[in-house]
């Protein structure tokens, strides 16, 4: 149902499309902290996994990791894990574990990236066929090269990327992901 998604309260039948639809608009926008007004108003009305699910994102992308690992907890005891609740909290550690590594707590960071790498593969086991669990993985991989300087993990990104491309070729993200690797290999 995508966009025309109609959100209702139970209770008074108002209907929530409009905070719904704003929510949604910021987001796109990366206006992250208008759209947890609008996203949390809606989910006043109603319960919606996907909605809480987005709004834990924007948690991570206000990199509020408290905030966003309380709600993911909460959110997890509503329902089995799926592919897109594994990546989100694949978000949440990588998060968590580069605020450890600004922090300099080198060795508590790379148990996160440890935990990171765990909650991939998982995701990948969970969804096969979906390119995104490699490609965030080769992302991570990416970002950890960027950090470390480590040259080996950006051939280690580009074996998860030719993962991505037997699930999907042309998948766009992978694309953006493979110039950034191969730019930081030229440097």
């Amino acid at each position: 149902v995508g966009s025309e998604m109609c959100i209702r309260d139970r209770d008074q039948g108002e209907v929530r499309e409009a905070d719904y639809l704003m929510g949604q608009l910021l987001f796109g926008r990366s206006r992250f902290e208008e759209a947890v007004e609008h996203f949390e108003s809606v989910l006043e009305a109603i319960e919606n996994r996907r909605l809480k699910m987005q709004l834990v994102q924007c948690f991570v992308n206000l990199r509020q990791f408290e905030e966003a690992r309380r709600r993911f907890e909460a959110l997890r005891q509503e329902g089995d894990a799926d592919l897109l609740s594994t990546l989100l909290e694949a978000s949440i550690v990588s998060g968590e574990a580069d605020e450890l590594w600004l922090a300099d707590r080198k060795e508590e960071a790379q148990r996160k990236y440890a935990e990171n790498a765990e909650i991939l593969d998982r995701a990948a086991q969970l969804s096969p066929m979906d390119p995104n669990p490699f490609v965030e993985r080769a992302r991570s991989l990416f970002n950890q090269a960027q950090r470390t300087g480590d040259p080996i993990l950006l051939d280690d990104a580009l074996r998860w990327l030719a993962r991505a491309d037997e699930v999907q070729v042309d998948h766009p993200d992978t694309s953006k992901v493979r110039v950034a690797i191969l730019m930081a290999k030229n440097n």
